[in-house]
């Protein structure tokens, strides 16, 4: 969304909350939100035209606005969650909870990967398993753990999966 856009959108509001109809304001969450970049934190305009929205009378507003939570930076996504968490609306308050869940399961889920991927590396490029034979090019030699490691990769990527029997 175009900084002018937001600009003039966030005066809108600044001078009357409910100067654009509630299902544009929908829609103002998504394209506000649609294209946020997670490393990203947003910036000045942005951040105070999310925060107004966040508190929004209509729950339909709020509540599109904690369905984009996963988008938004580390930083902007622990501000929001805490607000919007605190709701007087269940859907709104599920709604953030559910992204706060989803954000630390997938947190969890990329630590375990990048554990697994590092330790898969160093076995695998350890220079202790390079040999040179004269006049040829340096050959790498398995490692004694590649084995058991790469069958460990092989069984975790097949459990949860019902195409791979047991």
């Amino acid at each position: 969304m175009k900084a002018a856009t937001i600009e003039a959108k966030l005066n809108e509001l600044r001078a009357n909350p409910e100067a654009i109809a509630w299902p544009d304001r929908v829609r103002l969450v998504g394209s506000l939100l649609g294209g946020c970049n997670p490393a990203r934190p947003l910036d000045g305009h942005s951040a105070e035209l999310a925060r107004l929205l966040a508190a929004d009378p209509k729950w339909e507003v709020r509540m599109a606005l904690a369905n984009h939570l996963h988008k938004l930076s580390d930083s902007d996504f622990a501000a929001f969650t805490a607000v919007l968490s605190e709701d007087n609306n269940a859907f709104v308050k599920s709604a953030a909870e559910r992204e706060l869940a989803r954000r630390r399961k997938g947190h969890n889920g990329t630590a375990k990967r990048v554990r697994g991927l590092s330790r898969m590396e160093d076995g695998i490029t350890c220079p202790c398993h390079i040999r040179k034979v004269s006049g040829t090019a340096p050959r790498y030699k398995r490692p004694p753990c590649y084995k058991p490691l790469m069958m460990e990769v092989i069984m975790h990527s097949g459990r949860g999966n019902p195409r791979i029997a047991p």
